[in-house]
């Protein structure tokens, strides 16, 4: 398995392929007639270029793009953008609405979790997978008890398959910045995070995990899980019951398919657990407690400053919010 650059390439958005493949050459159509100039741009310490970001929001010269429910990155071709040789586009359509000549949002806090998702998503297809894997211990704190408070609800688990579960969830996190070739040498680090994000003994992530290879599909995490338990109340778990099981965790537009392809998709998992340090509406989600619950100190205060440094998105989100005003 290779990472999962794009959201589109997780379990959750596999009936998408085709209608991607459209939209990206609606997208060309869209530079063809706007030119070499983005809406905004970010500064990141993990490229040697900004990001430039295009929003899609329902102005005329959209009218031929379908809708995409997650952030896309494209290379493009030097006859249509010069100065940038990747475009990221975020569709912000159903987050605001035309008035007049003027576009109007209804919906700020999703603009914005779009937005750092798409600067994230940037970063994670074009530079190394470690800028996003070491920005916190915090994202992976959360996927380990997201996952196993959700089976524990679904399926009655005790305390001591919560723990297998949050160990093996912990495990697949990590392995979602990994590669198949050469996952032998970085197997020891994986185990290592894996006791940091599930809060377990290392001796026991060694034991439990013992003769796990790369695990590299939702599929394989749930089969791991059914075999590590072995739980007879999870006889019957495959990764359809684990997605119905963890989408509900979040709120929005689309939010179900979200949180299921943030479960393979390092960029929109770690943009949610941003979101639900810095909204409120997030942070009333099951998913949102659960990282209040990982917030201790100021862990939640270096968690943000990490990914507004990795994203430029602190000077990004004061432009969004001038520009918005002007429109």
């Amino acid at each position: 398995m290779s990472v999962f650059h794009s959201a589109y390439d997780t379990l959750a958005c596999l009936g998408f392929a085709n209608a991607q493949v459209q939209v990206k050459k609606s997208l060309l159509s869209v530079l063809m007639s706007r030119g070499d100039n983005p809406d905004y741009t970010a500064d990141t310490p993990a490229l040697n270029t900004p990001i430039p970001l295009v929003t899609i929001n329902g102005a005329s010269w959209h009218a031929d793009v379908g809708y995409f429910a997650h952030p896309i990155t494209m290379e493009i071709p030097s006859s249509l953008s010069p100065r940038y040789k990747h475009v990221t586009f975020v569709d912000a359509r159903n987050y605001g609405y035309w008035r007049s000549d003027r576009w109007l949002v209804n919906n700020l806090p999703e603009v914005e979790l779009q937005t750092v998702r798409a600067c994230l998503n940037h970063i994670f297809t074009l530079a190394q997978p470690s800028f996003l894997k070491d920005v916190h211990v915090m994202p992976g704190q959360v996927y380990a008890l997201l996952v196993a408070q959700s089976l524990q609800r679904a399926y009655m688990l005790n305390p001591s398959e919560m723990v297998v579960v949050s160990v093996v969830a912990a495990y697949f996190y990590c392995c979602l910045f990994e590669e198949d070739d050469g996952f032998e040498e970085v197997r020891e680090r994986v185990l290592l995070k894996a006791a940091m994000y599930s809060k377990a003994p290392a001796s026991d992530v060694a034991r439990i995990m013992d003769g796990v290879g790369m695990i590299g599909t939702l599929e394989e995490l749930a089969e791991q899980i059914k075999l590590r338990t072995g739980s007879v109340r999870l006889q019957h778990f495959n990764y359809v019951a684990l997605l119905q099981f963890t989408a509900g965790n979040w709120i929005g537009h689309g939010s179900r398919e979200m949180l299921g392809a943030a479960l393979e998709h390092p960029p929109s998992w770690i943009a949610m657990v941003y979101g639900a340090v810095q909204e409120a509406t997030y942070r009333r989600t099951n998913m949102g407690k659960i990282v209040e619950s990982c917030s201790r100190g100021s862990a939640d205060e270096q968690f943000i400053k990490n990914v507004n440094m990795l994203t430029g998105f602190a000077t990004l989100r004061k432009q969004m919010a001038e520009d918005l005003q002007r429109k």
